[in-house]
């Protein structure tokens, strides 16, 4: 793969409607469990979309995993791939705008790793656009507030997540978005739980990627206040230069297919418990 570098441009936009944009770092057993459930609620919606996948330097397998169990979903460009390199740690803020700047839809929707839906999220989505272009998404529920989605071109005008919430603290770069959205005039709107689940796991692996892990509650504090400093200053555009970073972009093309099957064969050998073929071409035949 050869570096790609995002400019600071307002990419083009294409036929594409949604863009669901995921980041992870380290996180390939929680993408195992839902990244295939959430392709087959796309297309099960017949709603245009994409999966923007960022690898944020993970050193699990989700790569390998993604050459061989997505293959035929990255050459259709249902998911594409990309990653960062040389990340000690997650920076939640950072690596969502890198995968929204990347996006291609009219609508950009946050989707954390961790996160599934069901195919009435993209109608949901169509259908609120449709009467509101000028709308931001969130799920009506306190206990997680991953899942937003707004139009790109008003997540352009916001400045994208506040990045140096990921530097100084953890948390919160979600609802101080949600909360710029809506001083900048943007009606809220709230997405039905029955829409979305997510997997459930500890704090600990919350914020195992996170630089300052040992002092989760404290760091958190510090993003509280940044939220709070955000909203007594009225402050809606972050004054920054948001999701530009280095990037490596994994394509797949139909001269893939001999490299899969002897990558997967290795893969058989070395891992029998982990990956087999029956279950992968169950996964392709299902969707």
């Amino acid at each position: 793969m050869s570096p790609l570098f995002l400019y600071i441009t307002m990419e083009k936009y294409n036929e594409i409607l949604i863009s669901f944009c995921v980041t992870c770092m380290n996180r390939a057993h929680h993408i195992k469990r839902t990244l295939l459930k959430n392709i087959k609620a796309i297309k099960d919606s017949k709603i245009d979309s994409e999966i923007i996948l960022l690898d944020y330097d993970s050193k699990d397998d989700l790569e390998l995993w993604t050459k061989i169990s997505l293959s035929d979903f990255l050459e259709n460009e249902i998911i594409k791939y990309y990653k960062v390199h040389s990340k000690e740690f997650f920076y939640p803020s950072k690596a969502k705008n890198i995968a929204h700047r990347l996006s291609s839809g009219k609508i950009v929707c946050n989707i954390d790793a961790d996160n599934l839906f069901t195919k009435d999220l993209p109608l949901f989505i169509q259908s609120e656009y449709e009467k509101n272009n000028n709308i931001v998404g969130k799920v009506d529920s306190g206990l997680n507030q991953g899942l937003i989605f707004m139009s790109k071109e008003n997540f352009v005008k916001l400045n994208g997540y506040d990045e140096s919430f990921s530097y100084t603290g953890y948390g919160h770069e979600d609802t101080d978005l949600i909360a710029r959205a809506e001083r900048m005039g943007l009606e809220k709107i709230l997405i039905s739980t029955d829409m979305y689940s997510y997997i459930n796991h500890s704090n600990e692996e919350r914020v195992s990627n996170f630089n300052g892990e040992d002092n989760f509650g404290e760091y958190a504090q510090v993003n509280k206040k940044k939220e709070e400093y955000n909203t007594r200053n009225n402050i809606t555009t972050v004054d920054q230069v948001f999701g530009v970073d280095d990037v490596y972009r994994l394509v797949m093309t139909k001269d893939y297919d001999n490299y899969r099957r002897d990558e997967f064969a290795k893969i058989r050998r070395e891992r029998k418990n982990e990956f087999k073929e029956k279950e992968v071409t169950k996964n392709f035949n299902r969707l």
